[in-house]
């Protein structure tokens, strides 16, 4: 073992933790409804899943579901966007709406006085928003000014086009915000059809966490959230990962790049999977903490870089295993290198003293997940986007507890590939195209900022 390696920081012992209660509650219309009980504030938390995310918009109307949450705060019903906006700051609550691959999400804290006003509020963006042409225009147009954005944001544009490669030919390729092409082509009734078709009353979720009782909650919902809208355009997504035998090597040119923005890796399976526990521990030893083997080594040991890690990015039909890191262009292919040298590493097994340290540093973080309102809403939210066991929170410290180095050793020989990944990076070509044709025997293939090979 290097150097390095050999004085981690003492892990910290086992610890109790009680989680709050959860009930799940289907209203009179159909409507999903999770609550949980939170007294420590006199402050309600609520969040609705619309199944309405990116995988689900129709060929050649990418972005469409981003837009169409960027329109649903400008006015709904009587109120038009800035009178809607008053009315929730004049009883002190805050509404966000965003979007990603799977869902729409529409948040709302409200403080415990004033949460029927509200929820009526926060029913009538759900039941009439107003969706405007005018709205629509102007909103369109701060869309395509952010995709022009991003395409200036090394981190990101490596991130969007690195999941364009893995999950090409996917609903899951292509960015959330679109592109300019397709959000240009976008027109109001895209926007009024797509949400109507996917906000069925059986199909939405509404997690509530907060100091009012149960029975208030649900009778205040049955009251204003009233919605009869029936059907709904789902389908399943299906992800053939490319199962090429070799490595393959990208490059995004940006002559005023100041670094070289590295993404690697390959499609990682899914969140419910049942090693999930085993994989999560694996990578928190690979690259899922600071004192991780990629990060020591990149950071610590080389001076590379400021921080490097990795991670399985998970949505509801697939995920993947990603590394990341920005280094100095001059160390591009050292980099790369030694992060290869990580994976094959981690494939022959992890020591009984990494192990015990992952776990611990995983239970002592789990209770900081539960802390806050917004906290417990987030995880509730994400064991309905991967359909996880209603007792998935209670078991989940003993579920970490039980993983053996045999089954971390085996997550790791399943989920990490280095001999088929995908290497991508964004950064000055004329820097970094000689160091890459010298680390591989293999093709450079160049691609834009649209993702589109080069020539």
């Amino acid at each position: 073992m290097n150097e390095f390696r050999k004085n981690k920081p003492t892990a910290i012992g086992e610890i109790d933790f009680s989680l709050p209660n959860v009930r799940y509650i289907t209203l009179d219309n159909g409507i999903n409804l999770i609550f949980i009980r939170k007294d420590n504030l006199p402050v309600v938390q609520m969040e609705l899943l619309l199944n309405a995310g990116s995988c689900y918009e129709p060929a050649d109307k990418e972005g469409l579901a981003f837009l169409t949450a960027m329109l649903l705060d400008e006015g709904a019903a009587e109120y038009n966007a800035l009178e809607l906006n008053n009315e929730i700051e004049k009883i002190g609550s805050s509404l966000t709406i965003s979007s990603d691959k799977d869902y729409i999400y529409i948040s709302m804290l409200s403080l415990s006085e004033y949460i029927e006003r509200s929820i009526e509020l926060f029913s009538k963006i759900v039941v009439e928003p107003n969706l405007s042409v005018q709205d629509f225009g102007r909103e369109n147009n701060k869309l395509l000014t952010r995709i022009i954005q991003t395409k200036d944001n090394p981190a990101a544009l490596a991130s969007n086009i690195f999941d364009t490669i893995i999950y090409k030919n996917s609903p899951y390729s292509s960015p959330v915000s679109g592109s300019e092409k397709s959000v240009s082509g976008l027109e109001i009734g895209d926007v009024k059809d797509f949400y109507f078709s996917h906000s069925s009353n059986s199909s939405l979720t509404l997690v509530v966490v907060g100091s009012e009782p149960e029975e208030k909650i649900i009778s205040l919902l049955q009251k204003h959230l009233v919605l009869s809208r029936k059907g709904d355009l789902m389908k399943n997504i299906i992800i053939n990962p490319n199962t090429d035998d070799k490595k393959r090597v990208y490059l995004i040119d940006s002559e005023d790049a100041g670094q070289s923005e590295i993404r690697i890796g390959h499609i990682g399976g899914k969140r419910n999977s049942p090693d999930y526990f085993a994989k999560h521990i694996m990578n928190s030893i690979l690259g899922g903490q600071f004192t991780s083997r990629i990060n020591l080594n990149l950071r610590e040991d080389k001076g590379y870089t400021y921080g490097a890690g990795s991670y399985f990015d998970y949505n509801k039909f697939a995920g993947s295993f990603v590394v990341t890191t920005s280094v100095q262009t001059e160390v591009t292919s050292n980099a790369i290198k030694e992060i290869l040298k990580e994976l094959a590493g981690i494939q022959s097994g992890v020591s009984s003293d990494e192990l015990q340290f992952a776990k611990a540093y995983i239970i002592k973080k789990f209770p900081s997940l539960f802390e806050t309102y917004s906290q417990i809403s987030n995880n509730i939210v994400m064991s309905v986007l991967h359909n996880l066991e209603k007792n998935y929170f209670d078991t989940y410290l003993d579920n970490v507890r039980k993983v053996s180095i045999e089954n971390v050793n085996n997550a790791a020989l399943k989920y990490i590939h280095p001999e088929n990944s995908v290497i991508l990076v964004h950064g000055n070509k004329n820097l970094i195209e000689p160091q890459l044709k010298k680390l591989f025997n293999s093709d450079i293939i160049e691609i834009d900022k649209d993702g589109l090979v080069v020539g």
